[in-house]
């Protein structure tokens, strides 16, 4: 089978990323498979902002959450006394890890890692696609005490992130939705199944 790199807008968290891709698929060939290798990232980033930004608003509205996006973080959340805490945001599909690049080390060590799958077979269009994302768990970890591994090389300049087995017992409050699971060095990543009709999150 030919493969052939189809290109589109880059992406930046509140763009709609679902409907880039719908609108793709009418300039494609007709006997052709669009392969999604883009990150989800701009539809999390966005997520997390406006459901911080409305929960705070009912409950602490003296504290604000702003879009920072640079090489420290992703979102600050903004106290009353004008101090910013940030926070960077990292998702991931893989199993029981998280992907980053030999610049997280210069980042804050405030993380929001989201973990997650999705329905590879749900036909995507634009506006709401219920169902897409089918398992995820979320970890709150501020002041991480785990590292990235991997340097830069001149082939890569990914890095990865394990959660340390000790992780469970010494931070159990980082766990938000889902669990964690202590092997022997690291952890194994529970998701929630989404697709449990009896599931409460939170």
């Amino acid at each position: 089978m030919k493969v052939t790199a189809h290109t589109t807008p880059t992406l930046y968290a509140g763009d709609n990323l679902l409907g880039v891709i719908a609108t793709s698929l009418s300039t494609l060939p007709e006997k052709s498979v669009l392969v999604v290798t883009s990150k989800v990232v701009a539809l999390w980033e966005n997520a997390i902002i406006d459901t911080l930004s409305e929960y705070l608003k009912r409950k602490f509205p003296q504290i604000k959450i702003i879009p920072i996006n640079d090489p420290v973080g992703d979102l600050g959340i903004v106290f009353p006394d004008g101090e910013v805490m940030r926070w960077d945001i990292k998702s991931s599909q893989a199993l029981n890890s998280f992907t980053g690049a030999t610049h997280s080390a210069s980042k804050c060590d405030n993380y929001i890692l989201i973990n997650y799958a999705v329905d590879r077979n749900l036909k995507l269009k634009d506006g709401k696609n219920k169902g897409f994302i089918t398992e995820i768990a979320v970890f709150v970890w501020d002041k991480m005490e785990a590292e990235w591994l991997g340097e830069h090389s001149e082939h890569s300049s990914f890095t990865s992130l394990k959660i340390p087995s000790e992780a469970k017992s010494n931070r159990p409050e980082i766990i938000v939705i889902g669990d964690l699971e202590p092997k022997t060095k690291w952890c194994a990543i529970i998701r929630k199944d989404l697709t449990d009709k009896t599931l409460t999150l939170i």
